[in-house]
């Protein structure tokens, strides 16, 4: 081998050196992937753990959430189920609330079951893609990546670990900023290899964490019994009924 040839052979290796191999997708292009993934998905059940730390108090809370879609004429129905049990500290003592959040197909009701410091049932009633908070949908009703879309923009993509997974990061800036919460950028974790969305976690403009939530136990198109989504307020129930808002009409 005579010596321009090792020189061009060694000026090669650096170079593969000096570069990652695999070049990580761009914010559009994971978006899209994760899309494509998630249209295969016909349930979905998980575990779920969420922390918020606000000037209000922290709170701290555990559950399940369970989703389905199914064609109906043509048309796709997602319906979801979300149990959660939370737990908020604040200065003037703690309060504890179990909180149910059902997409039936055609409504989505928010329940809300206070057990400390007074007694309380409240339900919210909201029509399937009628607009809540920060101006998404009211809950759990559509293609989970399109409501990312519809709250942030995403711009970078990086990787991370959880529990020995790789993760891709998402990372990206709130459309409409939530009020009261000085939220800047939100970060999304999808498994590299089944593409599934594990975490989100929103950082302050110090990156300080505000609020996560994790799914864990991961179940994929495994059976579910469709009355789970059947709801039928509680007798004792404070019902809101918000489908006839002026602003959604």
């Amino acid at each position: 081998m005579s010596r321009c040839t090792r020189v061009l052979c060694l000026a090669a290796l650096v170079a593969c050196v000096g570069s990652p191999l695999f070049a990580l997708p761009t914010a559009d292009e994971l978006l899209k992937t994760i899309t494509e993934k998630a249209s295969t998905v016909k349930t979905m059940q998980a575990d779920t753990t969420t922390t918020v730390s606000a000037p209000q108090g922290d709170m701290k809370g555990a559950g399940q959430i369970f989703t389905a879609k199914n064609d109906v004429n043509g048309k796709t129905v997602h319906k979801s189920l979300m149990t959660i049990k939370l737990t908020t500290e604040a200065e003037g003592g703690a309060m504890t609330a179990d909180v149910k959040i059902v997409n039936d197909g055609k409504f989505v009701w928010r329940e809300m079951t206070i057990a400390v410091p007074m007694p309380m049932v409240q339900v919210i009633k909201m029509k399937v893609g009628q607009k809540g908070p920060m101006g998404v949908d009211a809950g759990m009703t559509d293609d989970p990546v399109e409501q990312l879309r519809q709250q942030f923009e995403f711009t970078g993509v990086s990787e991370d670990t959880i529990d020995g997974r790789k993760m891709y990061v998402l990372e990206g800036k709130p459309k409409v900023p939530p009020q009261g919460i000085s939220i800047t950028t939100v970060k999304c974790y999808a498994d590299e290899e089944s593409l599934m969305l594990r975490r989100m976690v929103m950082l302050d403009e110090a990156d300080k964490e505000l609020t996560r939530f994790d799914l864990t136990n991961v179940k994929i198109n495994e059976k579910l019994d469709p009355k789970m989504f059947d709801y039928t307020p509680p007798d004792d129930a404070r019902i809101v009924d918000r489908t006839k808002d002026e602003a959604d009409k």
